[in-house]
């Protein structure tokens, strides 16, 4: 196929405008057009209500959203009566968190309200009983309980499935507890309604402590976010209290219960001084975050608990991601060096040997790695400066170094390679020969057909081809950068097999190398310290996606996947070195290719068979030095075999020494003696 004709703006194009037009768009809720007026009255009666309301008397919407069920009541009673263990908590419990769900049954589970819809999704996470999730925790330092938010994003037991909630709340320090609820809506009171959260007076004797003693500083908080949003909606805006929304989903409270560190105040904030202040000073290492909850929904009338709830502090796993950066970029200059070195080698006959495929590939993956570090900003929000710095670290051996060894690739194998035919040949134009005919019929017109078009020169074929393989490298990338972004919001395990999918394609590498010294019959490509140094730094990423990413990409350990990886980077290396051994085809039978296919550089000569040859045949022309031969008679002696692999016969019947012909033909593949032509060795 001419490659001229290849046309890519089309499909690019028709991609950019899918994106375009189907880039999902958040909607927003409608609103019902009441006034800034009305929304203030309405923030200020709600005020009113919560302000004169006591803790045995809450506001009808209150007491109707906390009527919980006897098992939820139970489940609720059990984690706040459970041990809290020894030492103090943490100072701060912003974390990044995992851990498993499991549904609270009770009679009436998912009887939903009249107005309220079920998401499909959270219908079918809840149906699987169990699953897993995980949380972005903030805590927010404020006056007598700290604010919260939990980001928690639910999944069922495979994986295939995620729904987000998020909670907003205040932290009891005393109480261990956090309390946090959905935003305000018309019907559902929100984060307005935790100061009665504890209200129900049938399990108070049940309860480590009385939800009274907190009461009035959470009623104040409350009435604190009332005033903040009164103050957003004087300067133009809407009160939540009066959307209309499209379709409810399912609005929630929280029940949080925090562990214990087993480390005193005063060790915690060593380690977290040393943190962000390093001295030197040694500390131990900071405990994860521990919780336990319950997830009540009085819309959709479902609870589950939570369990096996730890994660790391922000602290920590920002100096884990710093860390994970940091080596990598050191990795990134190893190859680089790794890069270089191999491009110094770039005489033409060694070019020649060399895959295309495969230094393609390499860009590819320098580019892939890159978008995968920036996409992943949209799942890990800390890792912003560390990943970005990765990102554009990994672009530069792709960009600046990968490429010009490509293009050289390209232009030495297309001057080895036979010229494309020239155009085909064109008749004159029969209309105008027609035309001619009928004015004067004595004047005949030459019908011959006119000489062939000359074919392109060899500078244009190099600017043709590599135009093509820019336009398709860059479409790729397109491709990709397209998936991989959409991917950030795919549930776990799509996403997992995703970048699963594409790390065993760009990390098959060397088949390509594989398959072109079969196809040439050569053993020697690229030089071994850039084939296992490439390798095993190649490595470094997959190895921390299948078995460190449990807290950045949500993936569990896949120690399975981890092994087969590193057996197919090691088979694919031992391939190449069998076949510099024994032979570029020694696992394919010999039939497949002819005798004729390949030049044999080692035949069986001599001493007696050089009167065939010149005066002084067995002087090796480069380095002047005698050639050992196969004494006569000692043919099929199996020391024979190690004799000729010492000296190389050329088609034009000049014999060398096999480390000095090679050496030469690094540089250029003719004879030094007579200029012919050598076939690759």
């Amino acid at each position: 196929m001419d490659r001229r004709g290849w046309r890519p703006s089309a499909p690019v194009v028709i991609l950019l405008l899918l994106f375009i037009f189907f880039a999902p768009v958040r909607r927003l809720p409608s609103r019902n057009g009441n006034s800034t007026e009305k929304s203030l009255e309405a923030e200020r009666n709600w005020h009113s209500k919560i302000q004169n309301s006591t803790f045995s008397e809450a506001p009808e919407q209150v007491r109707q959203s906390m009527t919980l069920p006897e098992q939820v009541l139970s489940a609720r009673n059990a984690i706040y009566k459970s041990s809290a263990g020894s030492g103090a908590s943490h100072l701060n419990h912003t974390s990044v968190v995992i851990g498993d769900w499991k549904k609270v049954s009770y009679d009436s589970f998912g009887n939903v309200s009249p107005n309220v819809t079920w998401h499909r999704t959270l219908q079918s996470i809840i149906n699987s009983e169990k699953g897993q999730f995980t949380a972005n925790l903030y805590e927010f330092p404020a006056a007598n309980s700290n604010d919260f938010s939990f980001i928690m994003n639910m999944e069922n037991l495979n994986g295939t499935s995620v729904y987000q909630l998020a909670f907003y709340g205040d932290r009891l320090e005393k109480a261990h507890a956090l309390l946090g609820a959905t935003e305000v809506s018309p019907e559902f009171p929100g984060v307005d309604g935790i100061p009665w959260l504890f209200q129900d007076y049938a399990d108070k004797p049940d309860l480590p402590f009385d939800g009274q003693e907190h009461f009035d500083v959470l009623k104040n908080k409350s009435l604190g976010r009332i005033d903040e949003r009164i103050g957003q909606i004087s300067r133009g805006g809407w009160s939540p209290l009066l959307y209309e929304e499209e379709s409810v989903s399912c609005r929630a409270y929280f029940y949080g219960f925090n562990k214990n560190t087993g480390l005193s105040k005063e060790a915690l904030a060593a380690i977290e001084n040393e943190y962000y202040h390093p001295q030197g000073v040694s500390t131990v290492k900071m405990p994860d975050v521990l919780f336990s909850g319950l997830i009540y929904s009085p819309d959709c009338n479902v609870a589950f608990t939570i369990s096996n709830y730890k994660g790391p502090r922000n602290f920590v796993f920002d100096a884990g991601l710093v860390r994970f950066a940091s080596v990598y970029i050191i990795v990134i200059f190893c190859q680089i060096f790794l890069l270089l070195r191999q491009m110094r080698i770039n005489s033409p006959s060694y070019v020649q040997r060399l895959s295309f495929i495969t230094i393609a590939i390499q860009a590819c993956l320098d580019a892939f790695i890159a978008i995968f570090f920036l996409s992943i900003n949209a799942v890990i929000e800390r890792g912003y400066l560390p990943f970005v710095s990765v990102a554009f670290l990994s672009l530069i051996p792709s960009v600046m170094f990968t490429m010009r060894y490509l293009a050289l690739i390209l232009r030495v194998q297309n001057s080895n390679s036979p010229p494309p035919p020239p155009l085909p040949r064109t008749q004159n134009n029969e209309s105008a020969i027609e035309d001619t005919n009928e004015g004067d019929d004595n004047n005949t017109t030459n019908t011959e057909d006119t000489p062939p078009q000359a074919g392109l020169t060899q500078y244009e074929r190099d600017q043709r081809d590599w135009s093509a393989v820019c336009l398709r490298f860059y479409f790729v990338i397109l491709v990709v950068c397209i998936v991989s972004l959409y991917s950030a919001f795919w549930p776990v395990t799509y996403r997992f097999y995703f970048i699963s999918t594409l790390l065993f394609t760009c990390y098959s590498f060397w088949v390509p190398q594989i398959i072109r010294n079969v196809k040439q019959g050569t053993s020697r490509s690229f030089s071994w310290v850039y084939i296992i140094g490439l390798s095993l730094s190649r490595m470094y990423l997959p190895t921390f996606i299948f078995l460190y990413s449990e807290t950045t990409l949500k993936f569990t350990p896949k120690y399975t996947y981890a092994l087969a990886l590193g057996l197919w980077m090691s088979l694919q290396v031992l391939v190449l070195f069998a076949q510099d051994t024994l032979g570029a085809r020694f696992f394919l039978p010999k039939k497949l290719f002819p005798s004729s296919s390949t030049y044999d550089y080692h035949p069986l000569i001599q001493a007696g068979d050089l009167e065939a040859f010149m005066h002084d045949a067995n002087v090796c022309p480069i380095c002047m030095q005698t050639i050992e031969l196969v004494s006569s008679g000692s043919t099929l002696n199996p020391a024979s075999r190690i004799v000729r692999r010492n000296y190389m016969l050329t088609p034009c019947h000049h014999l060398y020494h096999r480390q000095c012909l090679l050496q030469w033909m690094e540089s250029r593949s003719i004879c030094p003696v007579c200029r012919c032509h050598l076939p690759p060795v």
